[in-house]
């Protein structure tokens, strides 16, 4: 913008200027300063091209003007010198400093063979040495500006990354403490559990086979548990989310009965409900994943919340979305009450669903609680 700006301020001076003051035709006035305008336009993309224009231009100025200019500056006028000025700087600023060199020496070399083949005074090579200077102060200036630019805009960047670094660092940080806090307490919790369900038999002959096998099923559920948790600290203590040891494989849709299946074995009477639902291959690992998260920590909630109630869990495929209801009683096992809960996993729920784009609701019902999400198949 700035170097069409400076295009139209050398058409409407330089074409008056020299018409009037340098006696020269106004037809080849007007052709002489639209080249010089031109020449500032093309600089900007070409400046191999623009750099020719402004030579040309210059070279004509000095031959139409050669018996005509009387006192005025020659062989370069004032207008042609200021043209010449911008022109360098506008290359010194957008490329390497030979270009500009090129700029500025290019025209002036032309410009004083030209006034050297038709005839100069000592005013005419007052001139010439003024316009030099002039230009390459112009030149200096714009080659040391460009390395300012530059120098800038290398340390915005080095800014930029150390703020990236820095949080990322941080953020590290607390993925390595939230995992050593998960390590020493939570994974410590689950083994001990899983100790004391594996012995017990040993530890009490006159158990029964009932609660034998209660108690290998809390083993068994302990041990999955613990086994998930070495993969989220795994997933933690990485330095990228590409990084660090191979992850188990995350379950699927497919692994909902077997869910099911085994959140029976603490009282709840579950009646599953599976229709239309592609196969775990056909659908994104995202989507089954979140589909096998919602039923988990409803029947984690049912488990936690109504003891013994009677669950329904039905997961449909309908009009390119797959549709998740659990709905739960209310507790029927005597002797327990209802654990009290935080209410993260439902949002984590939320969170899970609505980053696919789905959506889900959830609340009391006149007998219990239910789940409701959809999630988008395409």
């Amino acid at each position: 913008m700035a170097a069409g700006f400076a295009a139209v301020v050398a058409l409407a001076v330089g074409w008056p200027v020299l018409a009037v003051l340098y006696g020269v035709h106004v037809v080849i006035a007007m052709l002489i300063a639209a080249a010089q305008a031109l020449a500032l336009v093309l600089v900007v993309r070409w400046a191999a091209v623009g750099i020719a224009v402004q030579t040309a231009a210059a070279v004509a100025t000095v031959l139409v003007s050669a018996s005509t200019h009387a006192a005025w500056p020659w062989p370069w006028p004032v207008m042609a010198l200021l043209v010449q000025a911008v022109l360098v700087l506008i290359v010194a600023l957008r490329r390497h400093w030979l270009w500009a060199a090129a700029a500025w020496a290019g025209p002036h070399a032309a410009v004083a063979l030209a006034a050297f083949a038709v005839g100069v005074d000592g005013a005419a090579g007052a001139s010439l040495i003024v316009s030099a200077s002039v230009s390459a102060a112009v030149l200096v200036g714009g080659v040391l500006g460009r390395q300012w630019l530059a120098n800038r805009g290398a340390l915005r960047e080095e800014r930029r990354t150390s703020a990236g670094l820095s949080a990322q660092r941080r953020e590290l940080e607390e993925r390595n403490r939230i995992a050593r806090e998960l390590h020493d307490v939570v994974a410590h919790s689950m083994s001990v559990i899983s100790v004391q369900a594996t012995t017990a038999k040993y530890r009490f002959p006159e158990l029964g086979d009932d609660a034998e096998r209660e108690f290998a099923s809390i083993a068994g559920s302990s041990r999955q548990a613990l086994a998930e948790m070495r993969g989220l600290l795994t997933l933690l203590r990485s330095a990228d989310e590409d990084g660090g040891a191979p992850l188990a494989p995350q379950p699927t849709i497919a692994e909902i009965p077997a869910l099911v299946a085994a959140t029976r074995r603490s009282g709840l009477r579950i009646a599953l409900v599976v229709e239309g639902v592609p196969d775990a291959t056909a659908l994104a690992p995202a989507v089954g994943l979140t589909a096998y998260r919602v039923v988990q920590e409803s029947l984690s909630n049912a488990m936690r919340h109504a003891p013994g109630a009677e669950v329904s869990v039905s997961v449909r495929a309908a009009a390119g979305a797959l549709e998740i209801d659990v709905e739960n009683g209310a507790a029927t096992t005597s002797g327990q009450h209802a654990a009290p809960g935080s209410g993260l996993g439902l949002a984590g729920v939320r969170e899970r669903v609505e980053a696919l784009g789905g959506s889900v609701a959830f609340g009391p019902t006149a007998e219990g609680f239910a789940v409701r999400a959809r999630l988008p198949l395409g």
